[in-house]
């Protein structure tokens, strides 16, 4: 009952919209875009067969949004947008209330235990990767491939090439002078 009367008032609410602010719009760049044989068409459907369009659009995506709208912009009757949206709204809120419940109860267990099992193994690899990356880094640091490393003022490792230099003059250094 609460989804259908929310249902029926948003709808009531895009409606009212449409009335206040559909002719502005159908002025804009985008209204003027649409064109006025193609506003007028519209018009025109919504008055002979309106009632079946606004009922039906609840049940088709983008649609179900913009009639509301549309019915303000091009004048419907409020009492017959009414009508039809209570209709429409009352059919489609019991249809989806039923496929899901129905489909809840048969498969909501079934796909619980699969969601729970799916999240236990993902938290168990991400355990497991985590474990390896660190003890592998631990391990980096402990042996040093290649042996000693010398450190600059920054922290960074040298290359054997710099390391190579330093050596060449701390031997330079060492030597009595003459």
């Amino acid at each position: 009952t609460v989804t259908c009367v929310c249902a029926i008032a948003g709808d009531s609410v895009g409606f009212w919209f449409g009335r206040v602010g559909g002719p502005r719009m159908m002025k804009s760049p985008l209204g003027r875009r649409f064109g006025e044989q193609r506003w007028e068409q519209a018009r025109t459907s919504l008055n002979q067969s309106g009632m079946w369009m606004v009922a039906a659009s609840r049940w088709v995506g983008y649609i179900r949004t913009l009639m509301p709208r549309v019915a303000g912009m091009t004048g419907m009757q409020f009492a017959k947008f009414g009508v039809a949206d209570i209709v429409g709204a009352v059919s489609w809120v019991t249809a989806v209330l039923l496929a899901g419940y129905f489909a809840g109860a048969v498969l909501g267990a079934t796909i619980l235990l699969y969601v729970v099992i799916g999240l236990g193994c993902c938290a168990a690899i991400y355990v497991l990767v985590t474990y390896v990356r660190r003890r592998h880094a631990a391990r980096a640091s402990d042996s040093v491939d290649g042996g000693v490393v010398a450190a600059v003022a920054g922290g960074q490792p040298r290359t054997d090439n710099e390391l190579d230099l330093v050596k060449d003059h701390e031997r330079q250094h060492d030597q009595p002078d003459d």
